[in-house]
């Protein structure tokens, strides 16, 4: 239904936080979980990603309150990729 998008997540953002806490993973994993609910309810694909997006905003303000810079750490994931590559 989803095609696994909650765990693509939550991946991505243990990946680019890797020194989370257990409160805001936690945090985290609520905000997807919701998105996946409402994501599971919707007519289109396009509507079920926009509900990722949506929630995967709210993680990011909430990880962003936190002190967590969501630009640089996407920056520095960019950057590991373009290594691996060559």
């Amino acid at each position: 239904m989803t095609e696994h998008g909650l765990q693509r997540e939550y991946n991505n953002y243990l990946n680019m936080f890797p020194k989370l806490t257990d409160l805001q993973k936690s945090q985290v994993l609520a905000y997807l979980k919701e998105a996946r609910e409402n994501a599971m309810n919707a007519e289109t694909a396009k509507n079920r990603i926009d509900w990722f997006i949506k929630y995967r905003g709210r993680a990011n303000n909430f990880l962003a309150a936190a002190g967590y810079d969501l630009r640089k750490a996407t920056e520095e994931i960019e950057a590991r990729k373009g290594v691996s590559k060559n």
